[in-house]
């Protein structure tokens, strides 16, 4: 069985030249010294040698231990990234008066980005760093994440312009590829040096379209100290631990919290319990199964302990008031949990473990991939993969991970000190071994709109969780089909 991890945080162009033609006095020097420019300027060339990484075993759990009390302390800086100069040329002399030919401008390529903020300077450094080295100019330009499919729909529309690269999630990835605006990903090593979840987002039609970069937008369990000294280990432990949590005067429960009708709140379960939205190619629904049933059965326990009032904003804003035991929550809403009141009496766990299975609960992770759109020129499509072995290089996934507060796509990046100081960031890199994957497909889409319609049955009723699987893969399949 899985052991249970936990923290307690404190707030805290191509080239070419052109000669005049010489003077009858000079019938071959032309010649020789558009050779001579020639040489000269492959001598300045940089090329990237491309290692293959082999995917090391994923780290083994930390052992279980007490939640201490974790003061912020300045955390390392990264090792700096290793500069390259390039050769400076010599200016040209005794052209036998024929003037010099003017330098090439550098390839310019064209990237966008749907990030923001600090984790868009991050990229941009990143992609100045990269551009010194193979002498190109890599432009970051940010985009909305709705709007980024549009812009590049148009732009291919008005016959404009668009990127060469796109830096995104697998959903933007997904409506890309919807669109046919991708082509396969330029891997720079092997596939499985990635994340498996992390390479299920990217994989649909037996291709990859994006180079798996960073995962984040885990589930953990969050525990009110002041009620709960310990996390639950197990699903068992989460019924019974949440529900001895004394009721208000009224008897309205106060034991646990979750967006119960969400479906990215039961996908924990369902991979608890071994299931999955969809065939491992991503191509059926796979919802009437008993982990369905089993995960739909489970839900429905835990809602037990939950308020009565089940709106989710109500019932964090009592967990921030030290009213409420426990928390199922994503990553991506840390912040104001960390800057409450609550913040020293806060614990942070990994979800449970299910006792039928001894598998973790582990939700869903979302995937930033690099891609590549159909169209570009030979010679950019090899600067694309030397950007993505730079991306992928190990030294690299560290700085980013860590800047971005995000878990690296490549394994062999998983151990790096610089992450594992960081005890949240620890327990995500650990849960993200055992993530669902969410491939870029019809089939999986139709699935999640499926749990998200059918979900509310088990809060609104007494309909057999095996009734409501079953209407969940019935809707899953209509809208395969085309139906709704």
């Amino acid at each position: 069985m899985l052991g249970q991890q936990r923290v307690s945080l404190s707030p805290s162009r191509s080239v070419g030249s052109r000669c005049t033609r010489p003077t009858r006095s000079l019938p071959h020097l032309c010649h020789v010294v558009g050779v001579l420019l020639v040489i000269v300027w492959l001598g300045g060339c940089v090329s990237f040698d491309v290692p293959l990484w082999q995917a090391p075993e994923p780290p083994p759990r930390p052992p279980a231990f007490s939640a201490p009390t974790i003061t912020a302390v300045p955390h390392p800086p990264s090792t700096p990234l290793p500069t390259t100069v390039l050769p400076v040329l010599p200016p040209l002399t005794n052209t036998g008066g024929i003037a010099p030919l003017p330098a090439p401008a550098p390839l310019r390529m064209v990237l966008w980005t749907t990030e923001r903020d600090a984790q868009l300077e991050l990229l941009r450094h990143h992609a100045t760093t990269f551009s010194n080295l193979a002498g190109i100019e890599l432009e970051v330009v940010p985009q909305s994440a709705t709007g980024l499919r549009a812009n590049v729909l148009a732009a291919r529309l008005a016959d404009q312009d668009v990127p060469d690269l796109i830096w995104g999630d697998q959903h933007v990835l997904a409506e890309l590829l919807l669109d046919r605006q991708l082509q396969p990903a330029p891997l720079p090593t092997t596939l499985d040096s990635f994340a498996l979840a992390a390479r299920v987002g990217a994989t649909a039609d037996g291709q990859i379209w994006g180079v798996p970069l960073l995962m984040h937008h885990t589930m953990l369990l969050l525990y009110n100290r002041r009620l709960s000294d310990v996390p639950p280990d197990t699903s068992d432990d989460l019924i019974r631990m949440s529900r001895e949590i004394a009721p208000t005067a009224d008897g309205d429960p106060r034991g646990l919290v979750a967006r119960w009708a969400a479906a990215r709140w039961l996908l924990p379960f369902l991979n608890g319990f071994g299931g999955s939205p969809t065939t491992p190619d991503g191509m059926r629904p796979t919802l009437d199964t008993p982990a369905m049933a089993s995960s739909l059965n489970l839900l429905r326990e835990l809602a037990q302990a939950a308020p009565r009032d089940d709106t989710f904003d109500a019932g964090q804003s009592r967990f921030l008031a030290g009213d409420i035991g426990f928390v199922l929550e994503g990553d991506w809403a840390l912040d104001p949990y960390l800057q409450s009141e609550l913040a020293p009496d806060l614990g942070i766990a990994q979800m449970p473990v299910i006792p039928a299975t001894g598998r973790m609960a582990a939700g869903t992770v979302d995937t930033l991939y690099l891609m590549v759109l159909n169209g570009i020129s030979e010679t950019k499509l090899a600067r694309s993969r030397e950007f993505a072995a730079y991306l992928t290089s190990t030294q690299v996934q560290v700085d980013l991970a860590y800047g971005m507060r995000r878990v690296p796509a490549v394994l062999a990046a998983h151990t790096a000190a610089e992450l594992r100081g960081d005890p949240v960031l620890t327990l995500i890199l650990d849960q993200s071994a055992h993530a669902l994957g969410m491939p870029p497909t019809r089939a999986y889409r139709c699935a999640s709109v499926a749990i998200d319609t059918q979900l509310p049955l088990i809060m609104n009723g007494d309909m057999p969780a095996t009734e409501i699987a079953a209407a969940m893969q019935r809707q899953a399949e209509r809208c395969v089909a085309g139906g709704r």
